[in-house]
């Protein structure tokens, strides 16, 4: 199943310790283009100090073991976030995202933790977390290399050349 851990995608680095805060402290520290993404701790509390956030008082902290994360504290956390998630939030809307420093295309139809299944090295697709028959989004890799225009070549001598134009 590839690797079991979560990356941050503001440093880059393996994710230790998942947690949780509440959707309000959440929308006040991470940057809008971080949102919907996985953020390590150490870089939610720098950005959270940045901001003069208060973020110590509601935290939970989590495993981010794959098999102990999905065990124990995924039914819980879904569930709390759903109870508290502030009425000011946008619902969601299926969307397409280019991500460059993935080199990568998704189409996201749910707005659920999901789990990747690879079909090839081209397609990823994604499937809910609690509901593993269900489709909820898919990934195309490799994208920057199969878009990117050709350079065009001139031979010299050719016969354009040769015309003057």
């Amino acid at each position: 199943m590839g690797c079991s851990r979560e990356i941050c995608k503001i440093c880059h680095r393996v994710n230790r310790v998942g947690f949780w805060v509440p959707p309000s402290v959440w929308i006040a520290v991470v940057p809008k283009e971080f949102s919907g993404c996985v953020v390590c701790l150490d870089c939610f509390t720098s950005l959270a100090d940045e901001r003069v956030v208060q973020w110590s008082d509601d935290i939970e902290f989590y495993p981010v073991s794959f098999v102990t994360f999905i065990e124990t504290r995924y039914a819980e956390v879904t569930n709390k976030i759903n109870k508290e998630t502030p009425g000011d939030i946008e619902e969601f809307k299926p969307s397409v995202f280019f991500q460059r420093d993935h080199d990568c295309i998704e189409y996201i139809m749910e707005d659920v933790a999901s789990v990747t299944v690879r079909i090839d090295n081209r397609l990823d697709l994604l499937y809910a977390m609690d509901d593993r028959s269900k489709l909820v989004g898919a990934r195309i890799n490799g994208v920057i290399a199969e878009f990117e225009a050709p350079s065009p070549s001139v031979e010299a001598g050719g016969p354009d050349m040769e015309r003057g134009g």
